[in-house]
């Protein structure tokens, strides 16, 4: 029972990073390793979100740290052939027996489409029951609308916590607010936050309004003087390069904050917190490190007597076999010892990867076009197919950055806006049942 909840909750924190991408989050959290698109890689095994290329580990053991390597947990997942996860299962390290499972549901058949339903079983009595489930649901416009924890009584599911979020958009499908209720053991669904979004031209946030409801809703805090190191506004997903963020005393806007974040190409950053005291004093920083697409050091620092001070960090270290990671090594900071010790160690095998067309289809059944793009792709199919096909557009660290579904009995070619995507190079993928065809194009 330990290890399934342990996986649900890690699951759960890959659910809510995945939730940042499709979803308006707060735009004002910490930058830490869960929050970096690399590092989600780590809390879902390497999962889906992995790049392309790397196989899918179908065993993964998990080592903790006690003046040796010893076992602490050992997982079997199996995935769709698109590679989503489709069953998690752990065992009990003593009996080696199963203990917990994990079942995960999609909108579409086959694992396609987006995550609707993740159900923990447990088997304390030598029977499958049921244990914990969480349940998602979506807007038109494919944002989360509502997560839903719940656990079994024996006889009924009653919801744990919960989260419900009420989205307004412009006629560009801009996002320009989002409005979250939360579940309460006493009264229910009940209103939380706001976040308001002041627009440019381009659908780009100048001002984030953040207000908190007592009844009615009053201003909390805002970000100001915002500038972007990347954003979409249809998905109201993006990175801060700097902000100030302001506290309401009920009659004035009082500075409070600032964070300042130097991006690099390899995915690392570097991001300065300064608190505001009549003028700005250095409070925290936070520095990742990225080597070959892999987060190599994570490094947090106090600023405590004029001087960095690091109180906080993780180093990683990787093991190879081709494309594969087949072990890593997690190592925390020791401030009394002044250095990184180990942690966490996991080993994976048996590697699972996504199926090709087995129906006579190819890449080339796909047309995208065109290619450079820089305002509408095009993505034509050509052949005698009738399905319902799911596409998507990832970025190379496996972000969804738009999603849509098109009935090809009906039309054969799509328009996926693509203007307000950063310029790069992307992934279209399409999915259907067993079905998978990936193409890349580039964003100019």
């Amino acid at each position: 029972m330990k290890r399934l909840l342990t996986i649900g909750v890690f699951a759960f924190i890959g659910l809510i990073v995945s939730f940042s991408v499709n979803a308006q989050g707060d735009l004002g959290i910490k930058k830490n390793v869960l929050n970096n698109p690399y590092l989600e890689k780590l809390v879902n095994y390497l999962g889906p979100e992995s790049i392309l290329a790397e196989g899918l580990p179908q065993k993964a053991w998990g080592y903790l740290w006690n003046t040796d390597w010893e076992l602490n947990s050992y997982v079997e997942t199996s995935y769709f052939p698109n590679g989503n996860v489709h069953v998690e299962l752990s065992y009990d390290i003593i009996t080696d027996l199963p203990a917990g499972r994990w079942t995960y549901t999609y909108q579409g058949p086959n694992g396609t489409g987006q995550m609707t339903e993740m159900l923990g079983e447990s088997n304390e009595t030598g029977t499958w029951e049921y244990s914990m489930k969480y349940t998602l649901s979506y807007d038109a416009n494919g944002n989360i609308s509502e997560i839903k924890a719940s656990a079994w009584t024996g006889e009924e599911w009653f919801i744990v916590f919960g989260s419900q979020m009420t989205y307004t958009y412009t006629p560009q499908q801009y996002i320009t607010s989002v409005t979250t209720k939360t579940y309460d053991f006493l009264s229910g669904w009940v209103w939380d936050t706001k976040d308001i979004y002041t627009l440019d031209g381009n659908g780009y946030p100048t001002q984030v309004l953040m207000q908190v409801y007592d009844g009615a809703w009053a201003d909390s805090s805002r970000y100001v003087d915002i500038d972007w190191y990347e954003y979409i506004p249809q998905i109201g997903y993006g990175s801060l390069e700097y902000y100030v963020e302001e506290l309401w005393d009920g009659s004035n806007w009082i500075t409070n904050y600032r964070e300042m974040t130097d991006y690099d190409d390899a995915g690392g950053y570097v991001l300065t917190n300064q608190d505001y005291d009549g003028g700005w004093v250095n409070s925290f920083r936070e520095t990742l490190t990225v080597q070959n697409n892999r987060p190599s050091l994570y490094k947090y620092e106090d600023w405590i007597d004029g001087a960095w001070v690091q109180t906080d960090g993780e180093k990683y270290t990787y093991i190879l076999s081709g494309e594969n990671v087949t072990e890593e090594i997690i190592q925390t900071w020791d401030s009394g010892l002044i250095d990184y010790v180990n942690y966490f160690r996991y080993v994976y095998d048996d590697f699972f990867y996504t199926t090709g067309i087995d129906k006579g289809l190819s890449e080339s059944s796909f047309r995208i076009y065109p290619n450079p793009v820089g305002e509408e792709l095009t993505v034509q199919l050509s052949g005698d197919v009738s399905a319902v096909w799911y596409i998507e557009v990832l970025t190379l660290t496996g972000q969804v950055v738009a999603s849509t579904a098109v009935d090809l009995s009906t039309t054969k070619m799509i328009s996926i806006p693509v203007a307000t995507l950063p310029e790069g190079l992307y992934i279209m993928r399409a999915t259907s049942g067993d079905q998978l065809i990936t193409n890349k194009f580039l964003k100019n």
